[in-house]
């Protein structure tokens, strides 16, 4: 009986444990994407979508946005970031998840004037740990400040 008892209870204290990992990894998920805060941001292993030239003025504070050509939140946002781009062209540099080619003739197609940058799915989440789009990381002096999956908030905060 009370070898039932124990088992019983190792078995309730597992399904417990288990619990709360699991809440723990959703609730915490967004603070385990993207580079850790503080750290040092680099842009590597990206690509230049065509002709474009990306800011070298970029100031202290920077707004990196990672997106998805496939993403209906990220077009709404960049069509945002489109209408605004003069507000935005030194504090905002855009990262596009795809291969070159594919990226400049999307770029095309929808019409942005905007410079963009690109690397492959493997290679941001390699690089950055980003899977998920869009995808803020805010910089000051070159260390990521703060990140989010919200972008939006940080355009505001720039006006």
């Amino acid at each position: 009986m009370y070898n039932e008892l124990f088992y019983l209870l190792l078995v309730l204290v597992g399904i417990i444990v288990s619990w709360l990992l699991f809440v723990d990894y959703k609730l915490n998920y967004l603070e385990r994407v993207g580079p850790k805060i503080d750290s040092i941001f680099e842009l590597t292993d990206l690509d230049i979508v065509g002709n474009d030239i990306v800011s070298e003025n970029i100031k202290d504070d920077h707004l990196y946005i990672f997106v998805s050509m496939n993403c209906t939140q990220c077009k709404s946002l960049l069509r945002k970031i489109q209408e605004e781009y003069i507000e935005h062209q030194d504090y905002v540099t855009i990262i596009v998840a795809g291969p070159t080619p594919s990226v400049e003739k999307w770029k095309k197609i929808q019409g942005y004037e905007f410079p963009i940058m690109c690397s492959g799915y493997e290679k941001l989440l390699e690089n950055y740990n980003i899977n998920i789009f869009p995808f803020a990381v805010k910089t000051f002096k070159s260390k990521v400040e703060e990140k989010s999956a919200y972008c939006e908030q940080y355009l505001h905060q720039k006006e």
